[in-house]
């Protein structure tokens, strides 16, 4: 988390060109998200004392007040900031007036803030989720554009008009469409809850809609932390049930995230091809991949094959949530030690989540 403007938390930030002021770099992501937090400088490489002094300044103008109802502080436009819009500069921003449901109830609060955090995360990563810097919605899937973009589920519901009822009690935030994928995004600061019924039929209506498989999904929290307690949570519902513990829906992919530097490498990773490293991995390692030992047995293939009949899972690029809970399950139940072999980002996580008296964890550059 960043302190100091001149001694950034975050190293890759591609929102240090983007804006020209502080002021605008709050006024972007308050239209969009509706609210801001007062802690949302610890997600942009902003001091705490600049970001008092940019809010100072923008309710000294009259463009923002400040909210404060059930414990949690933060900052909303007032009609003067919405009158702005009729400015050149800000008449971009008409738009999204257009859904502003003055809802002030800490459910919809929550909402509007996982917003604001998610927003600050996208302008450091060069990610664009304005309406004005992004394709029409059915155009995102294009394999030959190399760029993805943010839209939100209300995009979605706008585009597909009655049929968007499945969204109804979905806690997906939005997705990431382009490179012919289209990957929902959910958002948490450090507490999951469980995934209702109705959030396992987004994969399987998005996939009739789009003609392509929707089937991974990422979940964003605020550090390493919080994913080692996620991660634990989901391997102990082994059984995936969805009125308690929690859950990873129907998703067959599901990958959870801290908002830190690393994300960049696990998002690329989301559209990587890394089908060659596996091929040397498995060559390298003598591992192997048929479901029958020597003798013709057959046995339990849940990673990537054997290595003298122990189970071994290659990671070359993010960790699978699903697979990892199904292997931790299978490690648990046999006498054989398993292996798990991932990037050194993911050791440290790994070996939190995973390690157990008969599983490893190892880092590929080790092999």
């Amino acid at each position: 988390m960043s302190n100091n403007e001149n001694n950034p938390g975050y190293h890759i930030d591609f929102s240090r060109e983007k804006y020209d002021s502080r002021y605008d770099r709050l006024l972007n992501i308050l239209y969009y998200s509706k609210e801001i937090p007062s802690d949302l400088y610890q997600h942009m490489n902003m001091s705490s004392t600049n970001f008092r002094k940019a809010i100072s300044i923008l309710k000294q103008r009259g463009y923002i007040k400040r909210i404060s109802r059930d414990g949690a502080i933060g900052y909303i436009l007032t009609n003067s900031g919405k009158l702005l819009t009729s400015h050149p500069h800000y008449i971009k921003y008409k738009s999204c007036l257009e859904d502003d449901n003055r809802q002030y109830d800490i459910k919809h609060r929550t909402r509007k803030r996982q917003f604001a955090y998610l927003y600050a995360l996208l302008d450091r990563m060069g990610i664009p989720y304005e309406s004005d810097e992004k394709p029409d919605i059915s155009e995102t899937i294009d394999q030959s554009n190399h760029q993805v973009y943010f839209y939100t589920a209300l995009d979605f519901k706008r585009m597909l008009g009655v049929r968007s009822t499945v969204f109804k009690g979905s806690r997906v935030l939005g997705f990431f469409g382009g490179r012919g994928k289209i990957i929902p995004v959910y958002r948490t600061n450090h507490d999951m809850k469980t995934f209702s019924k109705q959030e396992g039929l987004l994969p399987y209506f998005l996939t009739q809609v789009y003609s392509i498989p929707v089937s991974g999904a990422i979940l964003i929290c605020n550090d390493e932390k919080s994913v080692i307690d996620i991660t634990k949570q989901i391997i102990a519902n082994y059984r995936n049930d969805d009125k308690k513990g929690i859950n990873t829906a129907k998703y067959s992919e599901f990958y959870v995230f801290d908002s830190g530097d690393n994300f960049y490498s696990r998002f690329e990773d989301l559209y990587n091809d890394h089908s060659d490293l596996m091929h040397r991995l498995i060559e390298q390692g003598d591992i192997e991949t048929t479901d029958r030992d020597d003798e013709g047995r057959y046995r339990l293939r849940i990673g990537t094959g054997f290595y003298h009949d122990a189970p071994v899972w290659f990671c070359p690029g993010n960790i699978n949530a699903v697979t990892l809970r199904l292997f931790i399950h299978n490690a648990e139940t046999n006498a054989k030690m398993n292996y798990i072999i991932c990037q050194d980002r993911d050791l440290g996580i790994l070996k939190e989540t995973a390690e157990r008296p008969s599983l490893r964890v190892g880092s590929i550059r080790e092999q």
